[in-house]
């Protein structure tokens, strides 16, 4: 996945988390206390409380890519300019391409993305609430 398509589904995630916190919040503002039962109740604080904790996770874990990013990207800069400065490792480049495309590829066999579970249960957890309040039958 690349960078932009990285801080894309950051943002989109974050947007989505804000929206399903303040969805089942709205709903509890607008109707009257009396016809609000306590399953409602509890999975309208529920949802709040995992979007929440998903938006801080999406934050953090963006946060720390943007550090990786930077200093990856930092280290190659460093070894560009050690490269163009060191003449006897221009044989050696071939070599050195061919070890970071298998560590790429290496790295990337079995990885689940732990924000898409979180996202899963919201949407299990929104769906629940708008059954409770009697949207879906």
């Amino acid at each position: 996945m690349e960078i932009s398509e990285r801080k894309g589904l950051g943002l989109f995630l974050q947007i989505t988390s804000i929206i399903f916190a303040f969805i089942p919040l709205v709903y509890l503002l607008i109707t009257s206390p009396s016809q609000v039962t306590a399953q409602a109740m509890s999975y309208a604080i529920s949802i709040f409380v995992i979007a929440v904790i998903l938006f801080a996770i999406i934050t953090v874990i963006n946060g720390w890519n943007k550090m990786k990013t930077d200093i990856k990207k930092n280290s190659e800069d460093i070894g560009e300019i050690k490269k163009l400065l060191d003449f006897h490792n221009l044989f050696s480049d071939m070599k050195y391409r061919l070890s970071t495309m298998e560590q790429k590829l290496k790295n990337k066999r079995g990885q689940i993305d732990p924000r898409i579970i979180i996202w899963i249960l919201l949407i299990l957890l929104l769906y629940l609430f708008l059954k409770s309040i009697g949207i879906f039958r």
